[in-house]
C-alpha cells in the first residue's frame, strides 16, 4: 500500500508517518475511553512517572524504525522491503537453532525452502525484468 501512496500520490515519508500514526493515536484513545481505562492508565502514569520516560523512549524507537522501513520501501519497493524482512526473519531463526540447539523437523526445513524460494525468484525475476526494461 506504501508503495502505492509513494509512486501513486508522490505522498512523502512523514506525511504517511503523520496520518498512520495520527489514526492509531485515535483509534487507542477510544479503545481507552470505551474500555473506561483512560484514568487508570494516566494516573498510573503519574505514579510512576519513570514509566512516561520509558513510553517516550519506546516510541522514539518506533519512530526511528518506521522512518527506515518507509524509506527503504520507497527506494527498494514493497518486494524488496519483504525480502529484506523475511531474510532478517530466516538469519534470526537459523541463529535460534543454531546458538540454542533447537531442531528443525524436515517438514519445517522443506517450507523454508518453499517459502525463501519463492521469494528470492520472484525478487530476482523481478529485478531481472527492470534491468532488462532499462536496457531496451
Amino acid at each position: 500500500m506504501q508503495d502505492k501512496l509513494f509512486k501513486g500520490y508522490q505522498m512523502s515519508v512523514f506525511n504517511q508517518m503523520l496520518y498512520v500514526n495520527l489514526c492509531s493515536a485515535l483509534a487507542s484513545f477510544a479503545g481507552l475511553v470505551a474500555t473506561g481505562q483512560l484514568w487508570q492508565a494516566l494516573a498510573f502514569v503519574t505514579r510512576h512517572p519513570e514509566a512516561f520516560l520509558l513510553m517516550m523512549l519506546l516510541s522514539a524507537a518506533a519512530t526511528l524504525g518506521q522512518v527506515l522501513i518507509m524509506h527503504t520501501i520507497r527506494r527498494f519497493g514493497a518486494l524488496g522491503f519483504a525480502t529484506i524482512m523475511t531474510s532478517r526473519q530466516f538469519v534470526s531463526v537459523l541463529a535460534s537453532c543454531l546458538i540454542f540447539a533447537h531442531p528443525l523437523s524436515l517438514g519445517q526445513w522443506c517450507s523454508t525452502a518453499v517459502v525463501f524460494g519463492a521469494l528470492y525468484y520472484k525478487a530476482f525475476s523481478k529485478a531481472a525484468s527492470s534491468r532488462s526494461s532499462k536496457s531496451s
